[in-house]
C-alpha cells in the first residue's frame, strides 16, 4: 500500500509537526489545506465518493494545553461538521483516570470540555471504550455528532 497523499505542517525549529497521510486506494480530492507555521496542526479539506470530508490533527503543545485546544478549536469552529474527524495528540487529560484517582479537572480543561460538549465532539475512543481508564491521555478521535 502506497501513500501518495502526504500533507504536513513543520515548525521552523522542528519541534513540533502534524501529518496525514491518505492511502493511494482511496479516491480522495482535495479541495483546501489548512495550517499553522508551528507546526501544531494541518485540517485537509476534500472529498471521497463525492462525499465531503474535513481531517484535523492536532499536536497540542505541552504548555496549556487545554488553552491551546479550545482557542484553536472555536478558531476552526465554521470548518467543523457532521463531517470532520479530529485526531492528534492533545497533551491533556480530559478526564480524571478512575473513581480512585486524585487528579483533578482545572478550570482551563473544564472550559475545554465544556467548549467540546458545545460544539457537539464526541470522543469516538470513549465511546468504544468506556472501561479504559487513560483515554486521551495522548492520542484522540473525535467527530461532530450528527444530531
Amino acid at each position: 500500500m502506497g501513500w501518495k497523499k502526504i500533507f504536513h505542517a513543520n515548525g521552523n525549529q522542528k519541534k513540533a509537526g502534524v501529518a496525514i497521510l491518505i492511502s493511494d486506494k482511496i479516491d480522495f480530492k482535495i479541495k483546501t489545506i489548512r495550517r499553522d507555521k508551528e507546526g501544531h496542526y494541518i485540517m485537509i479539506k476534500g472529498s471521497i465518493q463525492e462525499e465531503d470530508i474535513t481531517i484535523v490533527n492536532i499536536y497540542t503543545p505541552n504548555i496549556g494545553a487545554p488553552q491551546y485546544i479550545r482557542q484553536l478549536l472555536t478558531a476552526l469552529k465554521g470548518e467543523i461538521n457532521s463531517n470532520t474527524i479530529i485526531v492528534g495528540d492533545f497533551n491533556t487529560l480530559l478526564s480524571p483516570m478512575g473513581r480512585s484517582s486524585k487528579l483533578k479537572i482545572n478550570k482551563e480543561t473544564e472550559a475545554l470540555n465544556d467548549t467540546l460538549n458545545k460544539m457537539d465532539l464526541i470522543d469516538i475512543y470513549k465511546t468504544f471504550h468506556p472501561k479504559q481508564q487513560n483515554t486521551l491521555s495522548s492520542q484522540v478521535l473525535m467527530e461532530h455528532s450528527s444530531g
